[in-house]
């Protein structure tokens, strides 16, 4: 499985201006733990508000941080082996991908989860999650970027 969502990187914990806090974007594939083979998924360290929890994260398109675009309504459209599958949008996440973001910090404090600068938030699915196999080829449409991720 493999889930587009928006990437947002942890800059200044403990700061007020959300430039600091999360200086990066981006866009890219969640793929879940939830389908990593069992020897692996004990190795899994993200998972703190996540029902399946990250497995790995690919991120792609990374931008400096921009309060418009995340908060603005964007559109995106996921094709896999050049067959269109699903179109999505910012909307599907609960808050948008920024309260997303906020509230996974907010939790991470209250649990006294270890997270630091530098780690990237995986803030939900903009458009629902796709099987995939090696040699599998997923195009995501956003923010006027194609990006493409070859699945080994």
């Amino acid at each position: 499985m493999a889930e587009p969502e928006v990437m947002l990187e942890i800059g200044d914990l403990h700061s007020n201006c959300l430039s600091e806090r999360f200086p990066r974007m981006g866009l890219g594939f969640e793929i879940p733990a939830t389908v990593l083979p069992d020897n692996l998924k004990p190795h899994s360290i993200a998972q703190i508000c996540d029902r399946g929890g990250a497995g790995a994260l690919w991120v792609s398109a990374i931008q400096a941080f921009n309060e418009d675009v995340l908060t603005r309504r964007f559109e995106v459209s996921l094709s896999k082996n050049a067959t269109d599958l699903a179109l999505g949008s910012n909307e599907n996440v609960v808050n948008g991908p920024l309260g997303a973001a906020v509230e996974f910090l907010n939790l991470a404090a209250r649990h006294k989860m270890p997270v630091t600068a530098g780690q990237w938030i995986a803030t939900g699915g903009l458009c629902p999650a796709v099987p995939v196999a090696a040699n599998d080829v997923l195009e995501l449409d956003a923010w006027g970027c194609n990006l493409q991720l070859h699945v080994c």
